[in-house]
């Protein structure tokens, strides 16, 4: 039976950033929220036991632990959705060379969720997606 609803894992630094994308994922009903990470590489390990199908990564990271984290997770074993929180609109550039699959403004998520969510759920084949 096909699970009906996305596997996402958050990868943020703690606080407030964190906790607001923690709410904001888990208000929605497409969402299943398996784990958080406060750190880029050191979330590796988690990311690969828990296999979600979706990895958010808030660009709050340290300098460079984004992008090393999307090139190890594009080079692991399994293939989940990356999708990439940036703060500006300046930042969508230098975040979309890293490679992820979905680049959003964190001040336009709550917006601009519902439509990527449907759009995933369709590319993993998810049925009934309620947002």
């Amino acid at each position: 039976m096909q699970n009906s609803k996305i596997r996402v894992f958050i990868v943020s630094l703690p606080g407030i950033s964190q906790r607001m994308l923690e709410n904001v994922f888990c208000s929605r009903d497409a969402v299943n929220l398996v784990g958080t990470a406060e750190g880029g590489l050191s979330a590796l390990k988690e990311i690969k036991d828990l296999k979600p199908q979706v990895i958010v990564i808030d660009t709050n990271l340290p300098h460079t632990e984004a992008a090393e984290l999307t090139h190890a997770i594009k080079a692991s074993d399994f293939n989940p959705i990356t999708l990439i929180l940036v703060e500006t609109s300046q930042q969508i550039e230098q975040a979309n060379k890293i490679g992820p699959d979905y680049v959003l403004l964190s001040y336009d998520l709550s917006c601009r969720l519902n439509n990527v969510l449907k759009e995933i759920g369709s590319k993993l084949n998810i049925k009934n997606q309620k947002n």
